[in-house]
Formats: C-alpha cells, sequence, structure tokens
C-alpha cells in the first residue's frame, strides 16, 4: 500500500440510506467524483455515489446502508491514495512534494526548509525554518519565487529586503 493522504472528514450520516457527510481538506471537491475508493482511518470503502449539499460532499460507500451503520463512521478522518492523485499540468506542484525543500536565494545562499505552505490567504505564503530556528514568511508571489526545482530539492526565492527578518 502507498502513502495515504488525508482528504476530509466525516461529519455525520445525511439521511437514511447509509450516506455520509464529508468536510472535505482539498481545493478540488471534483476529485472525490473520481475516486473509486477511499479510506477511513484502516478500512476501505468503494464510492458508489458522490454528491454535493453547500459545501458538504454526501458520499454513498459500499457496504453501509443504514443511518446507524453511517452514524459510525462519524469523526473518521477520509483517506485516498497517494497513486490515486492526478498528474499536475507543467509548473504546479502538489503542497506535500514542496515540504522539505531547500529554500535558497538568488545567490545560491541557504535561507532554510520550506516547512509549511498557508494556502488560506489571496496568495500561498511558504514557511520557512530558517538556519537559526527562526521562521519567515515568503509570499508564492512572482516578485518573490523564482523557481521551483523538484529534481534538485531546491525552491529558489528572491525576497525584498528585510523580509526574512521579520519573526
Amino acid at each position: 500500500m502507498g502513502n495515504r493522504i488525508k482528504i476530509g472528514k466525516v461529519t455525520a450520516a445525511s439521511g437514511l440510506k447509509g450516506e455520509v457527510r464529508v468536510y472535505s481538506y482539498t481545493e478540488n471537491n471534483d476529485r472525490f467524483e473520481k475516486l473509486e475508493k477511499i479510506r477511513l482511518e484502516d478500512d476501505e470503502y468503494r464510492i458508489e455515489k458522490v454528491r454535493f449539499q453547500k459545501n458538504m460532499v454526501i458520499l454513498k460507500l459500499a457496504g453501509i446502508s443504514d443511518r446507524n451503520a453511517a452514524e459510525a463512521l462519524r469523526n473518521r478522518f477520509v483517506y485516498m491514495e497517494e497513486e490515486d492523485l492526478e498528474e499536475l499540468p507543467e509548473g504546479e506542484y502538489y503542497v506535500k512534494d514542496l515540504i522539505g525543500l531547500k529554500a535558497v536565494d538568488a545567490q545560491g545562499g541557504e535561507i532554510g526548509i520550506v516547512t509549511s505552505i498557508l494556502q488560506n490567504t489571496p496568495q500561498d505564503i511558504y514557511e520557512i525554518e530558517k538556519k537559526d530556528g527562526k521562521k519567515a514568511l515568503i509570499p508564492g508571489v512572482p516578485e518573490f519565487l523564482k523557481k521551483i526545482d523538484t529534481e534538485n530539492g531546491v525552491i529558489v526565492f528572491d525576497p525584498a529586503e528585510g523580509l526574512l527578518d521579520l519573526n
């Protein structure tokens, strides 16, 4: 079995026929329509039907046929297998592929290691743990983010003067 990626959490049963309400952690809820199966912790379920209600994903899972069975899945995390990820277009990356890359400046000097990417902002913000243990936050805009080189494990930034010294 490959690596699992957490994509949501079951919040409640939906209706009487065994459907579950899932709070999705993904930007693209269409992902659920493309998956044949998901995992809830260590149990694998085939997806029989997907529908959407406001911002919630409603799943009908094979073997879950009534409200009680669906209710028993409440608060379980929803995972997909890494091999079920779609290939991304050139120049787009999954966050998981960028965490741990070395952050360097335009002159090749090491800034630190990318530890997180904050995505609930107008543009992604790269959180970097600097060599001194402090954190730097660099917006992922073209002025500052110059190159992502996953093959060599490096992201090149050209941050504005003082941006690395804010924390």
